[in-house]
């Protein structure tokens, strides 16, 4: 049961980071431009992350992330990220936020 329930979550976990790279490859977001799905449709969180903060700033990946969590109903994560960026909690692991 235990394995069933741990297969379930990496299932799940994978198809959010499918479609979050997919929504990233589309966003539209101030002038920003989207990251080409080519670019980071094999990267792992923490390597997307690394590509988000040297494509845009940290600031303006953190403001993309939160707004494809939105887009993505994870709101519980969004509202985690949308707090440390109200405190100026800007300085931290931006892939712990992946789903």
């Amino acid at each position: 049961m235990l394995q069933k329930q741990s297969s379930r979550k990496q299932f799940e976990y994978e198809e959010e980071l499918k479609e979050f790279k997919w929504k990233l490859s589309h966003i539209k977001y101030k002038e920003l431009k989207s990251l080409p799905r080519g670019q980071v449709k094999d990267l792992d969180r923490t390597d997307l992350a690394d590509k988000m903060i040297s494509s845009y700033s940290e600031v303006d990946a953190l403001n993309v992330m939160l707004d494809i969590l939105k887009k993505m109903n994870l709101n519980d994560l969004a509202q985690r990220l949308n707090e440390d960026l109200q405190k100026g909690n800007h300085i931290f692991n931006l892939s712990c936020f992946f789903v």
